[in-house]
């Protein structure tokens, strides 16, 4: 199938602001899985299937109708035109007192001793709605660290899906006044923090309005969504083309996806971080021409950069593999090799029958002692038995290698806290974790050689899916203790991934990938 698939910026008019949502229309019924994989790829707070309820309905690309009537889990909801926007005709739910003991140990894991002036918990919706002191102002509830990780742990009765911060409004005189403030957090449903939760507001209006005496409001969801109106460095509005490949993986919605930005013209600095954290995946690749007289189809040579939903980073093989795969499969690039200059120096990629071959730096990584990491490794795994401890210091890994009496499933399900390293290991010296595993013995079908899963959560990623980088440190450590050149290595995540690798003579490594096109469009800003 082709699906017709949209990202929308909710609650406000400026790119890159509000609470982005994908949009998919369906002419046909998606069967369940498809929705939820569709969804976890596109990796948004939500993704809205918007589905024709009679064959002969029609979507009408400038829908003519002034309100539109949306059949849903929670009834028929409504949608009208107004002149400086849309409004939505929502349900309003009641949200009843709630004894502090009953919900301490939530609310003190979640924001520890801010102070508290009222708990109210709605049973329609499960949410358990928090108003701090009218002591705290907006910057207050803007900053705080709201500690979510533990939270699905501590209440799993089902009875709290979803936990709301209110604040009331400073004193009128404001540009522009705002009656109340809010953040909202759903850990429990994977939502670490929504930008802006029109859910929410249907507990946070009734409460706010009995509170204020007020009917009509004005709310502002205090999250970190920064606005920009990108352009190009003439200052001119863009549509870039922008694709996600699913990499080191032959099948759509396996592997770890990556957007790939292809720049006709320089971009500005901060446009490529409002991007890649639009995009909301664990890399976001920007392609660009390096002359003028470059094109896409027939140039050999690019520059590229990657970047996280929160930082750059020197080195990417699974976003390298995406953007060949678009350059190669869908601009048709006519080369057989693509050169790729990098914060980490020239990177080929080069067609292969079976997938693309990256040919990417080999980097050592040297025993370290277990008691300087020994707190970063008990926060993260707990007492699983380490066999072995390596530091690379070119790309900043450490690579615990697990013992070898556990296996493929052991490393698959094992639970690995990755909240609270950044605040354990705050040097710079650890950028990424890497646990790993040899393979178990032959006679599989298939059979790989060794097994690894990779986190970043200092740059944003609690864990990566299929991490080409990681396996620049995996390949030399474990083509020592195999004694082996060509391997085949699986990253044993969610999604999943596999790699052949090959060493090379002259000291770099070969990491061979399929890639699946998943998403074609253009990103308009």
């Amino acid at each position: 199938m082709k699906l017709p698939i949209f990202i929308a910026e909710a609650f406000t008019a400026t790119a890159f602001r509000g609470n982005p949502a994908a949009v998919c229309l369906l002419e046909n019924t998606l069967d369940d899985d498809s929705h939820q994989l569709i969804a976890r790829e596109m990796n948004l707070s939500e993704t809205a299937f918007v589905r024709k309820l009679q064959p002969t309905d029609n979507f009408t690309q400038k829908n003519t109708n002034s309100t539109l009537t949306f059949t849903t889990m929670s009834g028929e909801l409504k949608a009208r035109r107004a002149e400086d926007g849309i409004v939505l005709d929502f349900p309003l739910y009641p949200a009843f007192p709630q004894d502090f003991h009953e919900v301490e140990d939530l609310i003190k894991a979640a924001i520890g001793d801010t102070l508290v002036q009222d708990i109210r918990y709605s049973p329609d919706t499960k949410n358990l709605m928090v108003r701090l002191s009218d002591s705290y102002d907006r910057s207050f509830l803007e900053t705080l660290r709201v500690n979510t990780e533990p939270l699905p742990r501590m209440e799993k009765t089902g009875r709290v899906r979803g936990l709301i911060l209110t604040l009331r409004g400073e004193p009128g005189g404001q540009t522009p006044h705002y009656d109340f403030y809010s953040r909202y957090f759903a850990p429990w449903v994977g939502v670490a923090e929504d930008p802006v939760t029109g859910s929410a507001h249907t507990i946070l209006g009734p409460y706010w309005s009995e509170e204020l005496g007020k009917k009509d409001m004005r709310g502002s969801e205090a999250g970190s969504q920064q606005g920009s109106n990108l352009a190009d460095r003439t200052g001119r509005k863009m549509k870039l083309p922008i694709f996600i490949a699913d990499a080191f993986t032959a099948t759509a919605f396996r592997g770890n996806p990556a957007a790939v930005c292809l720049l006709e013209n320089a971009l500005a600095e901060d446009a490529h971080q409002q991007i890649a954290r639009e995009m909301n995946l664990s890399e976001t690749a920007f392609v660009r021409k390096l002359q003028p007289s470059d094109n896409f189809t027939q140039s050999s040579r690019f520059g590229l950069r990657w970047f996280t939903p929160e930082s750059e980073v020197p080195l990417c093989g699974h976003a390298t593999l995406a953007s060949a795969a678009v350059l190669f499969h869908k601009i048709k690039n006519t080369n057989s090799t693509l050169t790729f200059t990098t914060m980490s120096g020239e990177l080929k990629a080069r067609r292969a029958e079976d997938g693309i071959v990256l040919d990417f730096p080999l980097y050592p990584a040297f025993p370290q002692d277990f008691h300087e990491v020994e707190d970063l490794i008990k926060t993260a795994i707990g007492d699983t038995v380490v066999q072995d401890i390596r530091y690379s210091p070119d790309t900043r890994k450490l690579l615990l290698r697990l013992s070898d009496s556990y296996d493929r499933s052991f490393l698959e399900t094992l639970r690995v806290n990755t909240e609270p390293l950044p605040r354990i290991e705050k040097t710079g010296r650890v950028r990424g974790l890497i646990l790993t595993l040899r393979g178990e013995p032959g006679g599989q079908t298939p059979h790989y050689d060794f097994y690894s899963r990779y986190f970043a959560p200092w740059i944003g990623l609690p864990e990566d899916p299929v991490t080409g980088a990681a396996h620049t440190v995996l390949s030399s450590y474990w083509s020592q203790q195999l004694g082996k050149r060509e391997m085949r290595a699986f990253q044993c995540s969610r999604r999943g991934g596999e790699l052949d690798i090959a060493l090379r003579p002259d000291g770099r490594v070969d990491l061979k990938g399929g890639a699946a096109i998943v998403l074609e469009g253009t990103l308009k800003v």
